[in-house]
């Protein structure tokens, strides 16, 4: 498991999905945005305006340039692991990695989140999550620097290679080559 809290002066008790959902279904969560990560229950911020923005053009973009070749899941949740199941703001699922309607993928080709307040989290512990469940590319859409910073090639945790690239540049996904964006067209 990744270490979510270091050095906690008290014990942690970790909850695995089947609980998260049982406490989602109890209506603990009522109003509440959250996610499972490590067995973790974190408040997912709030959607502030260019965060709205950035995800209304992906949306866009995405879904015109990959038809129904794969399905675009906007906000919805990822079953990675039996601790872990974050809601990125898009992933691209294929037919095969959608198994039944009582529970949600636990794969995806290419993930996208896009960050402002969550910069920190989502280029740090999202990345390692991701590339600990072997997802082949990670995107974070990074407001703060108007960046797109691409994760390729997980292994034992760790994506081995990070691009950041800037406005003036056009990036194609290495798995999913119908998607292209022009950086400066999600700022």
């Amino acid at each position: 498991m990744l270490n979510v809290i270091k050095d906690a002066p008290f014990d942690i008790h970790r909850i695995d999905r089947a609980g998260y959902h049982r406490l989602g279904e109890s209506g603990a969560f009522e109003g509440k945005r959250v996610q499972l990560i490590e067995g973790v229950i974190i408040a997912m911020n709030a959607r502030r305006g260019p965060h709205a923005t950035a995800v209304m053009r992906l949306t866009r973009l995405l879904t015109s340039q990959v038809g129904d070749q794969v399905w675009v899941r906007a906000g919805l949740p990822l079953a990675i692991s039996p601790h872990s199941e974050p809601e990125p703001d898009f992933a691209l699922v294929s037919d095969a990695d959608i198994h039944n309607d009582e529970d949600h993928p636990s794969r995806a080709a290419l993930v996208i989140e896009v960050a402002d307040s969550s910069r920190v989290f989502d280029l740090g512990l999202k990345a390692r999550l991701y590339a600990a469940a072997k997802i082949p590319e990670y995107w974070v859409v990074d407001l703060q620097t108007e960046k797109l910073v691409v994760h390729l090639d997980p292994k034992k945790g760790e994506y081995q290679r990070v691009h950041r690239f800037g406005k003036g540049r056009e990036v194609t996904s290495a798995v999913a080559p119908k998607v292209t964006v022009r950086v400066a067209a999600l700022f």
